[in-house]
C-alpha cells in the first residue's frame, strides 16, 4: 500500500518536533485524549482537509491543489518547584516548537511533499488535567497532487 502524502507530511513535522529542545515525547494520537498528560509532551493532529481552487490546475493531466491543516499542541506540567512562571515556560515551549517545524527556509515544502505553508498564531488551550497549561498553533500545509492518484505529487 502507498502511503499518503499527508502520512508523507506529518512524519516530516513528528521528526522535526522531537527536535525540540527538552521534549518529552512527540505524540499523534490514534484516539482522542491518546496521549499522556505531562510536562513538555508535543500533541500533532490535523483538522479537514481543504481543497484549494486557485492552485488547483484543470487540464491535462489534471491537478488538485489541497490544504492540510496540521495542528502542533505544546502541553507543558510544572512541579510545584518549579521557580519559572509558567507562562514564561509555555511561551518559551511552544517558540521552539515552532522554530523546530519552520527549521530552515525551505521548511514549507516537508521535505518535497508540499507547494506552500503559512503559520498561524498560537493560542491557549486547557488541557484536561487541570495542573497542565498548553497552547496552540496551525500550520496550513498545501500541496497538489495528480486528481487520478492522491499519492502522486503533481
Amino acid at each position: 500500500m502507498t502511503t499518503s502524502i499527508v502520512q508523507n507530511i506529518l512524519a516530516v513535522f513528528e521528526t522535526r518536533l522531537a527536535a525540540t529542545d527538552g521534549t518529552a515525547g512527540v505524540y499523534r494520537p490514534k484516539k482522542q485524549g491518546d496521549f499522556p498528560v505531562e510536562d513538555k509532551i508535543i500533541v500533532v493532529t490535523h483538522d479537514d482537509i481543504e481543497r484549494d481552487e486557485e492552485l488547483s490546475c484543470p487540464g491535462n493531466p489534471p491537478k488538485i491543489a489541497w490544504v492540510l491543516p496540521v495542528k502542533v499542541a505544546a502541553i507543558i506540567e510544572p512541579d510545584d518547584d518549579d521557580t519559572q512562571p509558567i507562562d514564561q515556560r509555555m511561551n518559551d515551549f511552544i517558540v521552539d516548537a515552532m522554530d523546530a517545524v519552520t527549521i530552515d527556509g525551505a521548511w514549507y515544502q516537508f521535505n518535497g511533499n508540499a507547494i506552500n505553508a503559512t503559520l498561524e498564531a498560537p493560542i491557549q488551550f486547557q488541557p484536561s488535567d487541570d495542573t497542565a497549561r498548553g497552547m496552540m498553533f496551525t500550520v496550513r500545509v498545501t500541496y497538489r497532487v495528480d486528481e487520478t492518484n492522491q499519492t502522486q505529487l503533481a
